[in-house]
């Protein structure tokens, strides 16, 4: 899905910095649009050195089948999918989406969620 390239607060307190990881956990679609279950994970590493991933946040989000549709007529534009299958190329436009999204729902300061900028994200696999 996608992650954050820098250490971002991941607490309520702001004591904790991690690499945040965002993922789509499930999604059910219907005429009208697609709901989203996106979740957030610390991802860091303990004392002894070994990769840990911690849930932080989970939240539904739905994208009205209009949406959707113009997101993928974007995607189309700017990204090459010949040769794909079609489950690969649905599944890498939702992670492209989901980056997209992230990098352009901004809040008023500029800033994206976890408070980094928009260039902080980048796609990777789970």
């Amino acid at each position: 899905m996608i992650k954050s390239i820098v250490p971002a607060f991941c607490d309520l307190r702001g004591s904790r910095k991690a690499i945040i990881q965002i993922e789509i956990d499930s999604f059910e679609s219907t005429p009208a649009g697609t709901n989203y279950v996106v979740k957030d994970y610390a991802i860091s590493y303990d004392e002894e050195g070994n990769l840990t991933k911690q849930l932080i946040n989970t939240k539904s989000v739905f994208y009205s089948a209009e949406k959707i549709n113009q997101l993928n007529v974007f995607l189309e534009s700017i990204y090459e999918y010949t040769g794909m299958s079609k489950i690969d190329r649905d599944w890498t436009k939702v992670k492209q989406g989901l980056l997209i999204d992230t990098q352009t729902n901004l809040y008023e300061d500029g800033l994206t969620i976890y408070r980094l900028t928009p260039n902080n994200w980048e796609l990777c696999e789970v």
